[in-house]
């Protein structure tokens, strides 16, 4: 009976260290959390659709701007892990089911419409992120987000101005004047 008893306790303790551990996957507890939570998918999923674009592209400028905006997001999901380490923060395992959306949509796109697509998508999304930066750098109590998110700008720029160029010249291309 003891031992039935400590093998019941011993199966409580679990499903709660358990049940802490789904709480902790479904989302953030704290506006820190939910920044960094929103930042990270929003570059993993620039991350991959990137690199989507670096194959999928039929436009070597196309490529080339994929290519690098790949690596550079390869780098901001480094540091925002970092960054959550540091906050105690655990970040979710994936992207989230619209942004994979997204990302198997362009996938079905073939030549101009592709290139044309992903630089929409590239300049949409940067604006949002730019916003959310903005918002942050303003609103944040935290000094380490605040300052992370204002080091983010100017190349969240940089990435727009170079997508928006990009999408004048693939426009230009695909004219039919």
């Amino acid at each position: 009976m003891k031992i039935l008893k400590t093998l019941v306790m011993l199966g409580m303790a679990n499903l709660m260290v358990a049940g802490a551990a789904m709480a902790d996957d479904r989302g953030p507890r704290s506006s820190n959390g939910e920044f960094l939570w929103t930042a990270y998918r929003s570059a993993m999923a620039e991350h991959r659709l990137a690199k989507l674009a670096s194959f999928h592209s039929s436009n070597e400028g196309v490529k080339v701007f994929a290519n690098k905006l790949s690596k550079d997001q390869a780098k901001t999901v480094d540091s925002l892990r970092f960054l959550a380490l540091e906050k105690g923060i655990k970040l979710p395992d994936d992207i989230n089911y619209d942004q994979q959306a997204q990302i198997d949509r362009l996938n079905q796109l073939s030549d101009n419409d592709f290139d044309r697509s992903f630089l929409d998508e590239a300049m949409k999304d940067n604006h949002a992120v730019l916003a959310y930066l903005q918002s942050e750098v303003s609103t944040n109590q935290d000094s380490d987000i605040r300052n992370w998110a204002s080091a983010e700008i100017p190349e969240v720029n940089h990435y727009l101005r170079m997508a928006q160029a990009i999408d004048n010249r693939v426009a230009t291309l695909s004219s039919p004047w």
